[in-house]
C-alpha cells in the first residue's frame, strides 16, 4: 500500500489527477470526461459506453471515442477489477409477519417460484414479452425485437441472479465489442465481507481514507506510515479483524494456513 501511494504521488505531482477527485459527488467523474475536461477515468463501461451518454459526448465532440483500458502491473501482477467472493450484490427478504398470514405468506412464495423459473418469470424480467420484446429461435435462442428497449428497470425483480455475457449482449448488441472485454478481464478475488463483532470496520475505513488521503497529498510525510499502520492495529483493531478474517477463510477453505 505504500508503493501503491508513492505511485499515486508521482502522478499527483506530474498534474495529471483531476484535482477535486477526492471531493467529486455521483458521476462528477463522468461528466468531466464527457465534456473534454478528463481523459481517463474509472467506471463501469455501462457508465460511459450507453449510448445516452455517448451521444453527450458526441455532442460535445463528433469525434469522441472511447476505450476500455487493462489493468495497471504492478508487483502483485496485472488484475482487471477485484470482486469480493463473500458478499452477494444484493438481498431480499421476507417480513417476518407473514408467518402470522398464511395466504399472504403464499403468494408471495409463489411469486418467487415464477420469478425464479427459468422459462417463465426470469425470462419475463430479463427479456420482457416473447413476441413483443423478443422471438425464440429454432435452438431456443433470445433474438431481440425492436420492442426490447422499453425494458428498463425489470432488473429489480431478477433475483436470482443472471448470466450476464448473454443477457447483455442480447439486450445491448451496439455494446457487444465492451461486453466481450469486459468478459474477458482478469478478476480478483476478495473475501472482505466478514467481520468479527468486537471491532468497528466503519471506524476503520473512515480513519484509512482520512489518513491516506492526506499521505496522498503530503499533508503527511511517508515516514511517519509505520506509525500510522500502528495506530491501525492498536486503535481500530486492524490486526484482531485481519487474524479473525484469517481464521474464517481458513476454516472454509478459501485460503491455506
Amino acid at each position: 500500500m505504500k508503493s501503491a501511494i508513492e505511485f499515486i504521488q508521482k502522478l499527483i505531482d506530474a498534474g495529471v489527477v483531476d484535482p477535486e477527485v477526492i471531493t467529486n459527488q455521483s458521476m462528477e467523474h463522468r461528466d468531466k470526461a464527457i465534456s473534454g475536461y478528463a481523459g481517463v477515468l474509472a467506471c463501469t463501461f455501462w457508465d460511459i459506453f450507453k449510448q445516452t451518454y455517448m451521444d453527450q459526448a458526441l455532442a460535445i465532440c463528433p469525434t469522441a471515442h472511447w476505450e476500455l483500458l487493462p489493468g495497471v502491473e504492478g508487483p502483485g501482477g496485472r488484475w482487471d477489477v477485484q470482486y469480493d467472493s463473500t458478499n452477494a450484490p444484493s438481498y431480499f427478504g421476507v417480513d417476518a409477519e407473514l408467518e402470522n398470514d398464511p395466504e399472504q405468506l403464499d403468494k408471495v412464495l409463489r411469486l418467487l417460484d415464477f420469478l425464479c423459473t427459468p422459462e417463465t418469470g426470469h425470462r419475463l424480467t430479463l427479456f420482457g414479452q416473447e413476441g413483443v420484446h423478443y422471438e425464440l429461435d429454432a435452438e431456443g435462442n433470445v433474438v431481440p425485437l425492436e420492442k426490447l428497449s422499453e425494458i428498463t428497470y425489470s432488473f429489480n425483480y431478477t433475483i436470482c441472479g443472471r448470466d450476464d455475457l448473454p443477457y447483455l449482449k442480447t439486450k445491448f448488441g451496439y455494446l457487444s465489442r465492451q461486453i466481450e472485454q469486459c468478459g474477458a478481464m482478469k478478476c480478483l478475488p476478495i473475501y472482505n465481507s466478514k467481520v468479527p463483532d468486537e471491532v468497528n470496520l466503519s471506524d476503520i475505513e473512515t480513519y484509512a481514507d482520512e489518513e491516506i488521503t492526506r499521505f496522498i497529498y503530503g499533508e503527511r510525510s511517508l515516514d511517519e506510515w509505520d506509525a500510522y499502520v500502528e495506530t491501525m492495529n492498536n486503535v481500530y483493531g486492524l490486526s484482531v479483524y485481519m487474524e479473525s478474517a484469517r481464521n474464517d477463510l481458513i476454516r472454509a477453505g478459501l485460503i491455506a494456513e
